[in-house]
C-alpha cells in the first residue's frame, strides 16, 4: 500500500532541455508543489450524514418533535445533531480535494514536458487554471457571505452559509440521473441538461468558468490571457500539428522555391529541434511556466484563508452541537467521535 501511495505521488523531473533562463521559475514551482504534496501526502476521510439538506435541519427537528405516532428516538437525535457538520465536512473535502487534484495535474504537466508531448502539458495547465479559479471564487463567496451576515441570528446565518457551501460542493450543469442511467447514444443535449430533483443534492451552476478566471486574473495578472491562448492552442489545428511533429525544417527545390517540412509521426516527437526553429512554441511554453509559477504562489497564499474559513464554520457548528451533546449525554458518550466534525473525541471537544 505504501509503495502504491509513493508511486502515485512520485514527482516527475523537469526535462533537461528546459533552458537555464527559467530555472528560477521551475524552482519556485517545485517549492510550492512540495507544500501541496506535504499537505495531501496522507489520505483524509470525510464522513457526513447522507441525503440531508443542512440548511433545513431546524425544519427536520420540528417535524420530529411534532410527530405523534412515536416518541423521539436516539436515531432521530443522532441524525439531527450529526447533520449540522455536513457543510463543514463537504467544505473540508472540497478544499482538500483541490490540493490533491493540483498535485496530480502538476505531474501531468511534468510528464508532458518530460516526454515532449506538449499537448498533454498545456492541457493540464488549462485544467489547473480552472481548478484554482473555482477554489478562489468559492473562498471569496464564502468570506463575503460570512462578512455580510455577521449580524444575523444563528438560524438565518447558518441557512445562508449551508446553502452556499452546498452550491459550491454540488454545482453542475449536468443531469447526472439521466447520464448514469442511459447509454449516451440514446441521449441528446436536452436530456442531460440540469434538472432539479428531490432525489439528487446537485445544484445548477451559474455562468461559466470564465467568470471565476476573470476574478483570479485580478490576483494573478496574465491568467485570462494564458487561458485564452491555451484554449486556442489546444484546438484541433494548431496544437495537433505541433504535438505530433517529429522534425521540422526547410527545403528549396532547384528553382528556388522554399518549402517548410514537418515530419508527423506517432512516435516520440523531436520537439526540441522544433522549438529551436519555432520561437512561437517556446514563447508559449515559457509564458505558461511563468504564469503557472505565479498561480501556485497565489494558491499557497489561499491555504491560510481556507483554514480560517474552516475554523469559523466549525465554530458556528459547535455553538449548536455543544448544547445537544450536553443534553443527550447518553447518546453522545465521552469517548465517541464528536458530532461537530472536529475529528476528536466528545470529551476533548463539545463535551468538555
Amino acid at each position: 500500500m505504501d509503495q502504491e501511495a509513493n508511486f502515485k505521488l512520485e514527482k516527475i523531473p523537469w526535462p533537461d532541455w528546459l533552458p537555464n533562463s527559467i530555472r528560477l521559475t521551475l524552482n519556485s514551482i517545485d517549492g510550492d508543489e512540495d507544500l501541496l504534496r506535504a499537505r495531501c501526502n496522507e489520505p483524509h476521510t470525510y464522513k457526513f450524514v447522507s441525503g440531508i439538506q443542512s440548511q433545513k435541519l431546524n425544519d427536520l427537528l420540528q417535524s420530529i418533535q411534532k410527530r405523534s405516532d412515536h416518541p423521539i428516538t436516539p436515531y432521530d437525535i443522532s441524525l439531527h445533531v450529526y447533520g449540522w457538520n455536513v457543510p463543514y465536512q463537504r467544505l473540508s473535502a472540497f478544499f482538500y480535494s483541490n490540493e490533491v487534484i493540483l498535485v496530480k495535474i502538476l505531474n501531468g504537466v511534468r510528464f508532458g514536458l518530460y516526454t515532449e508531448n506538449f499537448i498533454i502539458a498545456l492541457s493540464c495547465v488549462r485544467g489547473l487554471i480552472e481548478h484554482i479559479a473555482y477554489l478562489n471564487n468559492a473562498v471569496k463567496r464564502i468570506k463575503s457571505l460570512m462578512d455580510e451576515n455577521i449580524s444575523l441570528n444563528f438560524s438565518d446565518k447558518w441557512e445562508k452559509l449551508a446553502l452556499e457551501i452546498d452550491n459550491i460542493y454540488h454545482a453542475t450543469k449536468i443531469n447526472w440521473e439521466s447520464v448514469l442511467k442511459n447509454k449516451y447514444d440514446c441521449l441528446n443535449k436536452k436530456d442531460i441538461k440540469y434538472m432539479e430533483s428531490s432525489s439528487q443534492p446537485n445544484r445548477e451552476v451559474k455562468g461559466s468558468i470564465c467568470g471565476p478566471i476573470d476574478i483570479l486574473n485580478e490576483e494573478v495578472s496574465g491568467t485570462r490571457i494564458l487561458y485564452e491562448v491555451l484554449c486556442e492552442f489546444l484546438h484541433p489545428n494548431v496544437g495537433t500539428i505541433w504535438s505530433v511533429a517529429n522534425t521540422t525544417g526547410y527545403e528549396t527545390n532547384r528553382y528556388g522555391v522554399k518549402f517548410q517540412t514537418r515530419e508527423l509521426s506517432i512516435g516520440k516527437s523531436n520537439n526540441i529541434n522544433i522549438m529551436k526553429l519555432d520561437g512561437g512554441l517556446f514563447s508559449i511554453i515559457e509564458n505558461t511556466l511563468l504564469t503557472l509559477s505565479k498561480l501556485l504562489k497565489y494558491r499557497t497564499s489561499v491555504f491560510d484563508e481556507t483554514e480560517q474559513i474552516k475554523k469559523e464554520v466549525l465554530s458556528l457548528i459547535q455553538l449548536i452541537v455543544r448544547d445537544n451533546v450536553g443534553v443527550y449525554k447518553n447518546i453522545f458518550q465521552r469517548n465517541d467521535e464528536c458530532p461537530c466534525g472536529s475529528g476528536v473525541k466528545v470529551k476533548q471537544c463539545c463535551g468538555r
